[in-house]
């Protein structure tokens, strides 16, 4: 549902995102003129809702077919198109502009979402996983979805392997998973 309102200040955005975000709660963007304007507008929103609010980045009008201009970038789309794809209630904020990036379906989008599980070692969930666990394929998939291979994981989207061992910084998480 799309809900358009003028006439309001800035300083009145956030209280009034908020209670709508009350009445419909789910998945909600809001647009804003510039990317100043969509930082102050989340930042304002953070006291007026508990949804994850993710600021999409904004991109230049010659370049609205092509990928982010910095993995910084990439990595918040990223973040945002995981959350929204999950159906988790989270606001998007977005200058014009960043809402008017080419991005791939949701079909493409959630195709390349590795899904890893947990299990202790010598457990038949365990065996499952390792069997249809394909280490090299992994490796292949993190570098075609942008992740970025480096000696060691220590940013979002990095990935760093050594051995046996693969540490992973997905968008999202405040630390690398290491998969064993």
């Amino acid at each position: 549902m799309v809900t358009n309102y003028t006439g309001i200040t800035d300083n009145q955005l956030a209280p009034v995102i908020g209670r709508l975000l009350k009445k419909r709660p789910g998945q909600a963007l809001v647009l804003s003129p510039t990317l100043t304007g969509a930082k102050r507008i989340a930042s304002d929103l953070r006291f007026f809702t508990d949804q994850r609010i993710f600021v999409l980045p904004e991109v230049d009008a010659a370049s609205l077919r092509y990928e982010a201009k910095s993995r910084a970038d990439l990595v918040q789309v990223l973040a945002a198109l995981s959350a929204l794809a999950s159906g988790e209630p989270v606001v998007v904020v977005s200058p014009v502009l960043g809402a008017l990036r080419k991005l791939a379906p949701r079909e493409v989008f959630e195709r390349d979402v590795v899904r890893l599980g947990t299990g202790t070692e010598g457990s038949e969930e365990a065996k499952r996983f390792a069997s249809s666990f394909d280490r090299g394929d992994l490796i292949a998939r993190l570098s075609r979805m942008g992740y970025e291979r480096m000696p060691s994981a220590e940013a979002f989207g990095q990935f760093a392997v050594r051995g046996d061992i693969i540490d992973v910084f997905p968008p999202g998480f405040e630390n690398p998973v290491r998969i064993e």
